[in-house]
């Protein structure tokens, strides 16, 4: 170090030593110049290609916000790569070795790729979702096991608040499908069941009779088309399924939907006609009684349940149609009302049978 500065300083300020400086500060110059144009012309090379003109995009599905923020992205890509290459050749001017600063600047990339791969993965993600479109704000989607209203998406994350009011913040990386429910018109599909008893021609003309009604008169504008009855969907052990179907206005389709369902209880019950739900007829194996209980389980197609022998002093449990443990008293006339007072209920559980002298518990 002392060697070059009684050496190689003095020789600076020779006539080849101030060339040799004029020169090097020339070509930083030039390097500096050109890089700034080079800037210049990625700047406007990038707002031609994305930047709205006259109020409009050049990608028909960019809106101007979202094409302004991808634009200052790519700038600031465009930016840092060209001041890089611009730093690397000043220093190459100057003398200074820049194979081994590029090594360098390699290896610790791999070590910090390696380190932020996640990182890296989600920014590029949310580079793609910007530029694609896939989602705004105010948008509701469905990603990542998540549902709810997009609040803000970045390069990284992308808050989704739910309709219980917490806010998801999702890693871009983490969206590996998105399902956008922000159509021009949603579907609003729902089922009604009817008794099999019931006159299904008869409910499907009541029911749009009562849909026209409905569109004529204007009450519910997010109605985008029908409603309208689309036939019998299922025959179900309920009834008869009859399928529904309209299209309404964006995120109306839940508020919709129970609101026309209210409106085809109205209608049903208007004109007489019941809602089915689910039923079971039990046939007890008794004299008097068999012949009408087959009769009507055959007319509705219900199940006909095993013969049960009525005992005096018994009662026997049964499964109800809920599914839930219960009793079935012993039908009048089966034992005498002497009887009926000794008969002690013992609750869910096997027949059980008074013992002789005790007394039925209050």
């Amino acid at each position: 170090m002392w060697e070059w500065l009684r050496e190689g300083f003095p020789a600076l300020f020779t006539v080849d030593g101030l060339l040799r400086i004029g020169q090097t500060i020339l070509r930083i110059l030039i390097i500096v110049v050109l890089a700034r144009i080079a800037v210049g012309v990625a700047n406007r090379v990038i707002d031609h290609v994305l930047v709205a003109t006259n109020g409009r995009t050049r990608f028909n599905r960019m809106d101007e916000k979202r094409a302004r923020t991808i634009a200052s992205l790519v700038k600031s890509v465009a930016h840092y790569t060209l001041y890089f290459i611009a730093g690397v050749m000043i220093l190459d001017g100057m003398g200074i070795n820049t194979s081994s600063l590029l090594a360098a600047a390699g290896v610790a990339g791999l070590a910090i790729g390696f380190g932020a791969q996640n990182l890296v993965k989600d920014v590029v993600s949310g580079f793609f979702i910007l530029f694609e479109g896939q989602f705004q704000v105010g948008d509701y989607i469905t990603t990542a096991g998540v549902s709810g209203i997009v609040e803000a998406t970045g390069l990284r994350t992308t808050w989704v608040r739910a309709f219980d009011g917490s806010v998801h913040i999702i890693p871009n990386g983490e969206m590996r499908m998105v399902t956008n429910h922000m159509g021009p018109a949603m579907r609003v599909m729902f089922q009604v069941a009817i008794p099999y008893e019931e006159d299904v021609d008869r409910a499907i003309a009541v029911l749009q009779e009562g849909f026209e009604a409905i569109k004529a008169s204007g009450e519910l504008p997010d109605l985008v088309e029908g409603p309208t009855v689309l036939g019998v969907q299922e025959l179900s052990e309920r009834g008869v399924e009859l399928l529904i179907w309209a299209r309404v206005k964006t995120m109306t389709q839940w508020a919709m939907t129970r609101e026309l369902r209210r409106r085809v209880k109205q209608i049903l019950d208007n004109h007489g006609i019941q809602v089915a739900f689910p039923r079971r007829l039990l046939v007890l194996n008794q004299p008097g009684m068999q012949g009408a209980g087959v009769a009507s389980g055959a007319a509705f197609g219900t199940e006909q349940a095993a013969p049960m022998e009525a005992v005096p002093g018994r009662i026997r449990t049964v499964a109800p149609p809920t599914g839930r443990p219960g009793t079935l008293e012993v039908p009048p006339g089966a034992i005498s009302a002497s009887e009926e007072g000794a008969v002690e209920d013992p609750g869910p559980g096997p027949d059980m049978a008074p013992q002789p002298g005790t007394q039925p518990k209050r």
